[in-house]
């Protein structure tokens, strides 16, 4: 089938590659240029899809293709983008993860395939590409959980240096390595405040997820920032 309203699926390798920043920073600065996104998310996920409706200033609809038929799919696509110019489907974890490792069925790739949508793939190259001098070591228990106070130390591509929002960690790993500067002073709701997160240059790596609606500004300069690179800025 064709999607009556053009758009596209931005899926990612795996889960935590950066899939909902780059989807919240891309509404938010098309929304800044006239255009009105009609933002989705793939699977049951309630939380993103918050952060998405609060950039594209409209609801953001859930399109899961494992609970929904292609004609269910269709509908929900349709009545979610009306008005819209065009729309932005955030996929869920990686882009074939889904509820049946043959049929990919519930997939992001499921989902583009069945809506007849294209294809953006956001990647996580940092292991690849040895940006950062250290290594990820995964762990039985969790290191981190719950929920955080951040401050950015130093100027990132989310938000300038002394800038606060909200987030949460759970991880079952630990950093081990340096030789970048800390990204953020975490503060838990119980515990001592720890340093987080590396910053070189454009890259930005965090364990902490940001709850961007507790400092809208940060999607904003994110999309500033990213205008400013495509102008050679």
């Amino acid at each position: 089938m064709s999607a009556p309203v053009p758009g596209l699926v931005l899926a990612g390798s795996h889960s935590g590659c950066g899939k909902t920043t780059l989807c919240a920073g891309l509404i938010r600065a098309l929304a800044a240029r006239g255009r009105a996104v009609a933002p989705f998310k793939t699977g049951p996920d309630f939380l993103d899809p918050q952060l998405h409706r609060a950039v594209a200033g409209r609801p953001c609809w859930n399109l899961d293709g494992w609970f929904m038929d292609d004609d269910e799919l269709a509908d929900a696509y349709a009545r979610g983008s009306a008005g819209a110019a065009l729309a932005l489907a955030e996929g869920a974890m990686g882009l074939y993860d889904g509820a049946d490792p043959v049929s990919f069925r519930g997939s992001s790739a499921d989902l583009a395939r069945r809506l007849g949508l294209p294809v953006v793939l956001a990647l996580d190259a940092s292991g690849m590409a040895g940006i950062l001098s250290g290594q990820a070591v995964m762990t039985e228990a969790l290191q981190r959980f719950g929920y955080r106070e951040l401050e950015t130390r130093v100027d990132t591509l989310l938000a300038p240096a002394g800038s606060r929002a909200r987030g949460h960690e759970f991880h079952c790993s630990r950093w081990e390595g340096g030789g970048s500067p800390a990204a953020y002073r975490s503060t838990p709701l119980q515990g001592p405040t720890a340093e987080e997160g590396f910053v070189r240059g454009r890259l930005l790596a965090s364990y902490a997820h940001v709850h961007f609606a507790s400092a809208p500004g940060w999607a904003e300069h994110w999309a500033a920032v990213m205008a400013g690179s495509a102008n050679g800025r």
